[in-house]
């Protein structure tokens, strides 16, 4: 075979796979991205959810969001966010709202904060 024509098929399929490559790479970064938005706008939302719940009497409307919510993080958060809805009791949702903002703020590359939250209602 002429070796100008092995050359320009060799670099034809380099070419070739070169495209493909970056095209799963691609791929892939997109799927991961739009992973990563749909969990951070489920938490974002079960966490406003949850803490509007916190440390008031909720109607039917807002209990139902709140179980809502708690689903949500049950099938989108971390292991300690759903470990600690095992043991949750009735009405103490601080623990579960400091593990929901930590892994919120990691997901979106923020600084931990470790100051506790505090819940403000106003009558």
């Amino acid at each position: 075979m002429d070796p100008q024509v092995l050359a320009a098929i060799i670099t034809a399929l380099t070419v070739i796979f070169g495209w493909f490559a970056i095209f799963l790479l691609k791929s892939w970064a997109d799927l991961a991205n739009k992973k990563r938005e749909i969990r951070i706008d489920y938490l974002l939302k079960a966490y406003r959810c949850i803490s509007s719940s916190a440390v008031r009497k909720t109607t039917p409307e807002q209990q139902y969001l709140l179980e809502s919510a708690i689903e949500d993080v049950q099938l989108l958060g971390n292991k300690g966010s759903i470990e600690v809805i095992s043991r949750l009791e009735k009405a103490d949702f601080r623990q579960l709202l400091e593990l929901i903002r930590t892994d919120l703020r990691k997901e979106l590359n923020l600084r931990k904060v470790v100051i506790p939250i505090r819940h403000f209602r106003h009558e």
